[in-house]
């Protein structure tokens, strides 16, 4: 299975590098814009709006069936809400900040949809953000949404990279790369002193890697080397980081060291993890599982806790790649 949708992204890669190659990418300037100190302190004060419960909405992109799942959170169940088809054209990452703000990567349009949560299901889509010329499937962005990455697949003999925005633009502010070998784009995350963590893939088994862009610019420093094939990647509110190895499972690091499998393919529950998001908090981890199923990984900070709650969303045919939930109280 692992292999067959291997073979499907490469095709869509290869689709969407055709339609691509005669766009124009957005590229640093020597005036780009720079994200201050202050912006990232006041984004970490942002909270959800009091009262607002759109905790219950749970989001899903399904990459195949190009559309954008709504769940609504019922006790142990998740009940099918709507969806989002029109303008969507092969998401897959996802990303909901702490006041609503809900980002989906729009790969097929190169570009980053925006939707907003409310007490009745989300709405929109507001101006996306244009990624002209790349394949985005991946998205982060701080709270106040002053400084949003997205990562880029890159296609053929384009490596990927990652797109930074700035102060609620809709056009990147520079585009980042790291090294000069193949690298093809995958998860993206943004710490709690505004850097950008970004994971990828290059040739063979064991080539996955995640790599540090201080204040999300610059050549970027190796974290993280040697995994199989990475995934998503994600900080918790102490800074950790937890990242999936879609051969292994979910790996949890002291800070950006010391990473160690915390939740193996053993796990009951777990298949074929992909891409992951906390809730608010960081209480529970939701993970979209490419056998089909979101996966709600709770008691994290107590082993003896630790429970594994799997709910069907699509199928192998069509499953989910990107999960996002809206923030709870």
């Amino acid at each position: 299975m692992r292999s067959t949708i291997a073979t499907v992204n490469v095709l869509i890669a290869g689709l969407l590098s055709a339609a691509l190659l005669c766009a124009c990418g957005g590229g640093p300037t020597a005036s780009t814009p720079q994200l201050s100190s202050l912006d990232v302190q006041s984004a970490l004060q942002v909270q959800p709006d009091k009262g607002s419960n759109f905790g219950r909405w749970i989001y899903s992109a399904h990459l195949y069936g190009e559309d954008l799942k709504i769940y609504e959170q019922n006790g142990s169940s998740l009940i099918l809400f709507g969806e989002f088809t029109s303008g969507v054209k092969f998401p897959e990452g996802t990303k909901v900040t702490p006041n609503g703000w809900w980002y989906a990567t729009n790969a097929g349009n190169s570009n980053v949809l925006v939707y907003k949560s409310k007490k009745s299901g989300p709405v929109g889509p507001f101006p996306p953000l244009q990624d002209n010329g790349q394949i985005p499937v991946n998205v982060d962005a701080l709270p106040n949404r002053r400084l949003v990455a997205v990562s880029n697949q890159g296609s053929g003999s384009v490596p990927g990279s990652v797109s930074v925005y700035l102060n609620r633009q809709t056009d990147p502010s520079r585009t980042l790369t790291y090294g000069s070998g193949p690298a093809v784009g995958m998860g993206i995350a943004i710490d709690h002193q505004g850097d950008c963590y970004w994971s990828f893939n290059g040739a063979g088994s064991g080539s996955g890697t995640i790599v540090k862009f201080t204040g999300c610019n610059g050549s970027g420093t190796l974290v993280v080397s040697g995994i199989t094939r990475v995934g998503g990647i994600i900080f918790d509110q102490s800074g950790n980081l937890y990242y999936v190895d879609q051969t292994s499972g979910i790996y949890q690091c002291k800070k950006t060291a010391n990473c160690k499998n915390f939740l193996g393919l053993s796990t009951p529950g777990l298949v074929q993890p992909y891409n992951m998001n906390f809730d608010y908090k960081s209480k529970d981890i939701w993970v979209a599982d490419l056998a089909g199923y979101i996966v709600e990984i709770s008691g994290l900070n107590n082993p003896k806790k630790l429970q594994v709650m799997r709910y069907a969303d699509g199928s192998p045919s069509d499953p989910p790649y990107g999960v996002a939930p809206a923030p709870g109280q």
